[in-house]
């Protein structure tokens, strides 16, 4: 048996400079003679040249806490502007003994790039073959399934508190057939900048779904369990850099809203995102 629990990484795609956050839980038994709560994790930065060969490597030690008397959370943000743009490996070392490879490498982009990465995948048309949502309750089922894999996907299974269902209100007209496709990504692309934001945890956090007619509207209110850097702060609010202000590049969306209230150095955020189908 291992030490990890699971780590948690924000972004993996950045504009170079932007942060880079990333959490690691270990477990909080003792394996031989050392405690799980004195083992020392470091993030290994392994850098690629051109030819797909390893040209140097860095590390980075991770803070350490332990929480509730039985969690042993690993907190790493790095500034990125002092790492060279490009791609890199990422492995994950603890105690070590044990090195866990990042699947994703990350990928530091100048500004001018990443702006056109972002467009570019924005730019994306929705599918046309899915079948349309018909009834509240095929509204319901996506978002619920949508919610569940990005819950798996960003560990928060495994973290206490365990986030909750988001709460979801309908009204269509009777044989409203709306498209999935819409819903999809613009929800994707929300939780998406909720999973960077709580990267580190959040210890109460409530997610509002709302389709009344066209107008989608999703939500989200809460306390992080540590608060945001003015790292994160200042590119979260750039609207030229962040993927959500980026969602409807296609102008797809109708009356396309996006709205992110956070502050330096506090744990409360508040997001909104509406669209009218």
């Amino acid at each position: 048996m291992g030490l990890l629990n699971y780590y948690r990484i924000g972004r993996t795609v950045l504009v170079h400079g932007a942060p880079l956050r990333i959490a690691v839980e270990t477990a909080s038994m003792n394996f031989g003679a050392t405690p799980a709560s004195d083992v020392s994790v470091r993030l290994i930065l392994l850098s690629r040249q051109e030819k797909n060969e390893r040209s140097s490597s860095r590390w980075f030690e991770f803070a350490a806490e332990k929480v509730a008397g039985r969690r042993n959370i690993h907190r790493l943000e790095i500034v990125t502007d002092e790492i060279p743009a490009g791609s890199h490996e990422l492995e994950i070392q603890i105690g070590g003994s044990e090195t866990i490879t990042v699947a994703e490498l990350l990928w530091l982009l100048p500004r001018d790039r990443y702006r056109r990465y972002l467009l570019e995948i924005s730019r994306e048309p929705f599918a046309s073959f899915s079948p349309r949502l018909e009834q509240n309750v095929d509204f319901v089922t996506l978002v619920r399934r949508l919610f569940e894999e990005w819950v798996e996907k960003q560990a928060f299974t495994k973290d206490t508190p365990a986030f909750e269902a988001p709460s979801i209100s309908t009204y269509w007209a009777a044989g409203a057939r709306l498209n999935p496709e819409p819903v999809r990504w613009a929800m994707r692309g929300f939780l998406e900048e909720l999973g960077n934001l709580t990267t580190f945890g959040a210890d109460d956090l409530h997610l509002h779904v709302r389709s009344i007619q066209s107008r989608v509207t999703f939500s989200a209110n809460g306390v992080l369990r540590y608060p945001l850097s003015s790292s994160v702060v200042e590119t979260t609010r750039n609207r030229d850099i962040n993927p959500l202000f980026l969602l409807n590049a296609r102008r797809q969306l109708r009356d396309f809203h996006v709205e992110i209230q956070i502050d330096r150095n506090s744990p409360t955020i508040e997001m909104e995102l509406g669209f009218s189908l």
